[in-house]
């Protein structure tokens, strides 16, 4: 990746932009520094990282919060960002500092501000654990074949019907929101409880490294050469009519690159099959546009936000066909079609 001369960043420049942040709090939200939480007790589970919480314990703590105050985790975020900047374009993880923070707004899940070297990514405060209980529910809602197909394979009936899954997915939708948090359903050991913590990483793994699109892209207009895979991203998004969508498509295509990448690494980290990772890693944007488009409606439906994000449709094909021209199977691509056409009834059912 080209670079503009930049000088490598400093800890001021991470100090400018957690700076920034609070000063972002203050004039928009008139949030004081108090309703920031940078504590490492954010951690979702275990396998991320040291001094992790349970997530039960720590939706009680968000839940006993004074109402008028809300709690905004940003220490998960970051740990996630870190994964992220270890297999990110060497010379890009030297020369840009990226900070994330969450907000209270609901007009967007998560948006990207900053030039040059320093970038502020501002999250929707609640989406990390949002994501978290989607993918339980998608998880233990779906049919599972596991194994090799034959008689070594093994199938798995849902550990919940689509009634209920429906209805989990429309309580944690109302409540994202006003900020308020739903505790998830309790499963038995099974798919839930050993898949969905991944498939939740995943999601918000993509998340991040769509919103680290956004500033490549920035750096990619001052680039003088493009790669030819940069070339091919750039020329499979010009189909869509609308430049946002075009730069969105291109983040969504770049983020499923960087986000393939850490699969070895989440293979460890999670305990998991390197290839069921790499199905989950596969699957995860597709499923995050689906919940997007729902949040998305939501916030519509309470006069709030615009999408600039292409329809579900244009934009999941776009990137299957990236993915399909870098070594996706026609089978694995029958996987996810499968997989969104579940997810989108859960969540499209939520909003007849």
């Amino acid at each position: 990746m080209w670079l503009p001369r930049f000088r490598r960043f400093r800890t001021s420049d991470m100090e400018d932009l957690s700076h920034r942040y609070l000063g972002v709090l203050r004039k928009r939200y008139r949030l004081s520094p108090d309703a920031v939480s940078n504590a490492p007790m954010v951690e979702l589970w275990p396998e991320i990282g040291e001094g992790g919480r349970d997530l039960d314990e720590i939706l009680e703590e968000v839940a006993s919060k004074a109402s008028g105050q809300p709690l905004l985790l940003n220490h998960y975020w970051n740990v996630l960002l870190g994964h992220l900047m270890e297999v990110v374009d060497p010379a890009f993880a030297a020369n840009v500092a990226v900070f994330i923070g969450e907000v209270p707004d609901g007009r967007f899940n998560a948006m990207t501000t900053g030039s040059g070297r320093r970038h502020l990514v501002l999250v929707q405060r609640g989406l990390e654990l949002f994501l978290y209980r989607m993918a339980f529910i998608v998880v233990a809602s779906m049919r599972w074949r596991l194994g090799e197909p034959g008689e070594g394979e093994v199938v798995v009936e849902p550990q919940i019907d689509m009634a209920s899954a429906a209805a989990e997915v429309h309580a944690n939708l109302a409540l994202l929101g006003t900020g308020r948090h739903r505790m998830p359903p309790e499963f038995p050991p099974g798919p839930a409880r050993r898949f969905a913590p991944f498939l939740a990483y995943a999601m918000q793994q993509f998340v991040i490294a769509h919103e680290l699109g956004h500033i490549v892209q920035a750096l990619w207009r001052r680039q003088p050469a493009k790669t030819e895979r940069e070339s091919t991203m750039i020329a499979r998004a010009a189909r869509l009519p609308v430049p946002a969508w075009r730069e969105e498509a291109i983040c969504d295509m770049f983020a499923a690159d960087l986000c393939e990448r850490l699969v070895p690494a989440s293979a460890a980290r999670f305990e998991l099959p390197e290839a069921l990772v790499r199905r989950f890693v596969v699957e995860a944007p597709h499923i995050v546009f689906l919940f997007m488009q729902a949040l998305e409606a939501a916030a519509l439906l309470r006069g709030r936000g615009a999408s600039t994000h292409p329809p579900v449709t244009e934009r999941s094909s776009i990137l299957i066909e990236h993915q399909c021209a870098h070594g996706l199977s026609p089978e694995e691509s029958g996987r996810v079609a499968e997989r969104c056409l579940h997810v989108a009834e859960l969540a499209g059912s939520a909003w007849r």
